[in-house]
């Protein structure tokens, strides 16, 4: 037996190595070796960025060629390959990164990694409290002035990196009063803004916007009065004032401060004449300033008053018509008559005949006997009809 082993050895051997290659053979038909590139992605750790500013950033993905079993290239591609990048050790200043592939599966081997090193610029964070300046942009309308803004809150907090926040000279909004006769209040926008009045970028503010308020008066020698419009005689029998306005509605006059505090708060037009008017009036009148006193605006306000019919109702009884009776055919209607509520202008009303009105029945498609039908009502234009008495006849 010892003998038969010692002479057959070699032969077990060659069969294990035949069928082992045979074995790697197979293998490799079903799962060949091969080569691929696969993206892998980079993760940052380490870094806080409410104390920390990366200001070069690192690429998101890092391009791998990878030889491996193809099945297992399937997997790595699906996110099997990372690039670790830890920067809690890293000091203020630039850095060159090392990008190292790791991969989660195996076997596999990493040919090339493009890219294999990245530049990143450590920042620390720094903050600093600035007051906010309010600019004002244009002037209150003439005869106001406005007092100091009050703003809320007065101050605020401003983080950077050095670099950046050493460029901040001012934190500023701006907010409009041009024209202004009544206090403002709005909330305004703020930016960090360096010795040329620019945005400095990259800085965060905390708030980013104030509340500010701006107190706008009357100067004691001015005063603004409203106008009103004096009217003479009425519109047509009919008719009646709808509506009165003037532009501008309010002056503004201008005089000694004992004079201006003894004034009404309006100010008279010389008078307009609507009588028997039938349609609007529009013009030009002039005003009637009170001594010792000056408009800054000019001596003439544009009134419109407007004039427009009353309206009103009115009932009507007509007889009905009845057309297209076949010839030989006789038809009577029941009731004979109908009454009608009317509405529209009262001159229209009141002009209006019996014969303007017209109740017609149309009986030319009617079969013998018993018919029910809605009658057709003829009336002029701008007449309305409310209501019909009876709405049916037979």
């Amino acid at each position: 037996m010892v003998r038969w082993f010692a002479n057959n050895f070699g032969l077990m051997v060659l069969a294990v190595l035949l069928a082992f290659a045979v074995w790697l053979v197979s293998a490799w038909q079903e799962d060949p070796i091969t080569e691929e590139v696969v993206m892998g992605r980079v993760v940052i750790a380490g870094l806080d960025p409410s104390t920390t500013l990366l200001s070069n950033s690192l690429p998101t993905t890092v391009t791998t060629r990878i030889r491996a079993p193809r099945s297992v290239l399937q997997s790595l591609a699906a996110g099997g390959v990372k690039v670790d990048v830890n920067l809690a050790d890293l000091s203020e200043g630039d850095h060159v990164i090392t990008l190292t592939p790791s991969l989660l599966l195996e076997p596999a081997t990493v040919l090339s990694s493009q890219p294999a090193t990245s530049s990143v610029t450590i920042q620390k964070l720094v903050s600093r409290t600035l007051p906010v300046v309010l600019k004002l942009e244009g002037l209150p309308a003439l005869g106001f002035r406005q007092l100091l803004p009050t703003i809320t809150p007065s101050q605020v907090i401003i983080t950077a990196s050095r670099q950046a926040i050493s460029q901040v000279v001012q934190v500023s909004g701006n907010i409009f009063m041009e024209g202004t006769r009544a206090d403002v209040a709005q909330i305004v926008r703020i930016f960090p803004r360096d010795a040329d009045g620019s945005i400095v970028s990259n800085v965060s503010l905390e708030p980013g916007s104030v509340a500010v308020s701006v107190t706008v008066e009357q100067l004691s020698n001015y005063k603004d009065l409203a106008v009103k419009v004096e009217r003479e005689g009425q519109p047509a029998n009919g008719y009646a004032v709808t509506g009165i306005s003037s532009d501008p509605p309010i002056v503004t006059v201008f005089g000694a401060r004992d004079v201006i505090t003894a004034l009404q708060g309006f100010i008279q037009t010389q008078p307009v004449s609507i009588a028997n008017r039938t349609a609007d009036v529009s013009e030009l009148v002039s005003l009637n300033v009170p001594p010792n006193v000056s408009l800054l605006s000019g001596l003439q306000v544009s009134v419109t008053i407007k004039i427009e019919p009353i309206q009103g109702a009115r009932t009507v009884t007509s007889k009905i018509e009845l057309i297209g009776v076949p010839v030989g055919s006789t038809a009577t209607p029941s009731p004979t008559t109908v009454d009608i509520v009317l509405s529209g202008s009262l001159p229209l009303l009141n002009s209006l005949k019996d014969e303007d009105v017209r109740v017609i029945i149309d009986v030319k498609d009617f079969k013998p006997g018993l018919n029910v039908v809605e009658p057709q009502i003829v009336k002029p234009d701008g007449i309305t009809v409310q209501s019909v008495q009876p709405a049916t006849f037979r």
